[in-house]
């Protein structure tokens, strides 16, 4: 239906045979969803020099998972008049929601860890995450002592199975041509170090898809292609 409200989900994974096979099993939908998302991705450098030598040549080792956190508000007082909590007691609901969550996304005997689990909501959809920590902030609380309101602080990194990283390595390798999609967040820097594992060539491939300045691949709407060939088999140089 257009224009109804959707829901944050975190969906678990189902795990077997040492493959993620892709059905979920269990599901969380928010109460509330998050008012902000944060997703951070970090580079790894060498940046170790023989004895003797000035001065720090930082040499790329490898790109990191993507980590997303967020908040989980959880309302037991029936203020927000949700469906969901109708016919719950009140006292209840805080904690009904928080074990619900923990199901979901917490250790699994089989693959004795944290259950793998998919992040979906708006434009963010992350197929294979695992929560990586959480705290509870209980800050209203029932006559019997039970809490009626929390804030669940979460942060889940996403994770990559051995075989995906060697096949995206492939496809990723500097010696075919790549076409890329440009999103909103690209910049051409970036985007040249994850074809070449070099920034060096971004001016060469500005050239190449007859950019006239960097300063254009901002204005370059989401969703256009820039190419990327190979380096040594190229006249961009």
């Amino acid at each position: 239906m257009s224009g109804e409200l959707e829901k944050l989900m975190i969906k678990a994974i189902q795990y077997d045979d040492n493959n993620h096979c892709g059905k979920p099993v269990d599901e969380y939908v928010a109460m509330f969803n998050p008012e902000t998302i944060s997703e951070s991705l970090q580079m790894s450098y060498d940046s170790s020099q023989p004895q003797g030598r000035k001065g720090t040549d930082q040499k790329f080792k490898n790109v990191g998972a993507r980590v997303f956190q967020f908040q989980l508000f959880i309302d037991g007082t029936g203020a927000a008049n949700l469906d969901v909590n109708q016919g719950k007691k009140k006292e209840d609901i805080v904690k009904e929601n928080i074990d619900l969550f923990k199901k979901v996304t917490g250790y699994d005997g089989q693959i004795h860890k944290n259950r793998y689990c998919s992040l979906n909501w708006g434009n963010m959809y992350v197929k294979h995450t695992v929560l990586q920590q959480m705290s509870i902030q209980y800050t209203f609380f029932h006559p019997s002592g039970k809490p009626l309101r929390a804030t669940v602080s979460v942060t889940f990194v996403e994770h990559i199975r051995n075989e995906e990283q060697e096949r995206n390595a492939k496809n990723e390798s500097p010696d075919l041509t790549h076409a890329r999609i440009i999103k909103s967040s690209d910049n051409l820097p970036l985007m040249c170090y994850e074809v070449y594992n070099d920034v060096k060539h971004y001016v060469d491939i500005a050239r190449f898809n007859n950019l006239d300045t960097l300063m254009e691949l901002i204005d370059v709407s989401p969703s256009s292609e820039l190419l990327f060939p190979p380096i040594n088999k190229s006249d961009i140089t």
